[in-house]
């Protein structure tokens, strides 16, 4: 009866040992545009079509660069998404406040044959540092028709400061940084 007691007992104590920090999950935001105003769109709507990131970024765990070529993966703290799937919502979100609601068709939604402007966007870096320093590297190109001839490109450094390299404080950061992103690619459609 002891063996029994002990059998059962015995993964109770050792649950209780070997407990993991909590997970913590963060999302991006859209952010208002620079200086509170739209500019306007000409041509046929936008949508943005693909979205590119490095593999050392492209996973659920937020990571700060390191020094040197040293990258932090925060085990406990994630992003409540997949990285690219939010960042091509939120980017779509904050070129909408840009250029108006009707100026930028929702990712996956059906969208006119050659009717419509496809933004695709390459991410070289978008990670801050260990001292919360953002930086967005990317290029983005504008395309018509299917497939998509490109008809502007463009390579854009966006740096954000966080404040702080907390998890909270770096997705702040990164939203940021990805709403001037969109000022940008707003202000040259």
């Amino acid at each position: 009866m002891k063996w029994i007691a002990l059998a059962l007992t015995a993964p109770l104590l050792l649950a209780g040992c070997g407990s993991s920090p909590p997970t913590h999950f963060y999302t991006l935001d859209t952010v208002q545009p620079a200086g509170g105003h739209s500019a306007e769109l000409h041509g046929p709507p936008v949508q943005v079509r693909d979205i590119e990131l490095p593999g050392t970024l492209d996973r659920l765990q937020l990571v700060l660069r390191g020094p040197g070529a040293q990258v932090q993966v925060l085990g406990s703290d994630r992003w409540s998404a997949p990285l690219k799937g939010m960042i091509r919502q939120t980017l779509t979100q904050d070129l909408r406040d840009r250029l108006g609601e009707n100026a930028v068709i929702s990712p996956g939604a059906p969208a006119p044959s050659g009717k419509v402007q496809v933004l695709i966007v390459t991410f070289e870096q978008f990670a801050a540092d260990t001292s919360g320093r953002v930086t967005l590297e990317a290029d983005w190109s504008l395309g018509r028709g299917n497939p998509p001839k490109p008809v502007a490109s463009q390579h854009e450094v966006v740096h954000a400061n966080s404040g702080s390299s907390q998890p909270g404080a770096v997705a702040e950061g990164m939203s940021r940084a990805l709403g001037q992103l969109a000022d940008r690619v707003a202000a040259r459609l």
